[in-house]
């Protein structure tokens, strides 16, 4: 059975972490009254903070920024589309890259054979094939539909909606993600 894993927007451009403080970002991201709680916390990994409020992390970076939920449900989904939107509209002037729409998840082992013997095999000989990109071009942005396959023989699909042109992306409504995820779901 597939399980969700995790949901993410991610930003790439030009962006000043500091302006990222938790007053500013209740005021002006997560639209939340004044001297509401958002949680901090430490990426020990890179020694980063980052902020979280109601299940929806935000992780301001120098080169990227990332909004998240490691559960998801529409009003989530939709509230992280939001929240980028509100980041939009407050810093206008930043340079932006590409965005990432990313869907994952994990299926358990023995759950889809089509796609464990598509990573088991490849021309008829037996190699160990740990991941497998599809690409599909679309006008505005690719579809990147990435297979992995975990140590412990599980498979982890990511579904990667990348846009080169952020302008393209505000055009999208969660809705048309949800039908395009679903389609690929169907297709495992």
């Amino acid at each position: 059975m597939d399980k969700f894993q995790k949901f993410n927007i991610v930003s790439l451009g030009n962006w000043n972490p500091k302006v990222f403080t938790p007053s500013w970002i209740g005021q002006y991201i997560f639209s939340i009254q004044p001297g509401s709680k958002i949680d901090g916390l430490l990426d020990p990994e890179n020694i980063e903070l980052n902020y979280k409020y109601n299940d929806i992390t935000l992780a301001p970076r120098a080169n990227s920024l990332e909004l998240s939920t490691e559960s998801i449900d529409k009003t989530k989904e939709g509230r992280i589309f939001e929240f980028y939107k509100n980041v939009l509209q407050s810093l206008p002037f930043t340079p932006i890259k590409a965005v990432g729409v990313n869907y994952y998840y994990i299926f358990e082992v023995g759950d889809h054979p089509n796609l464990d013997k598509m990573l088991m095999e490849k021309d008829g000989v037996e190699l160990q094939v740990t991941r497998i990109v599809l690409t599909k071009n679309y006008t505005d942005f690719v579809l990147n539909v990435i297979v992995e396959r975990g140590n412990d023989g599980s498979l982890k699909l990511i579904l990667n909606f990348h846009f080169q042109k952020c302008k393209n992306m505000e055009s999208y409504n969660q809705k048309f993600f949800d039908d395009e995820v679903n389609k690929m779901l169907s297709l495992v």
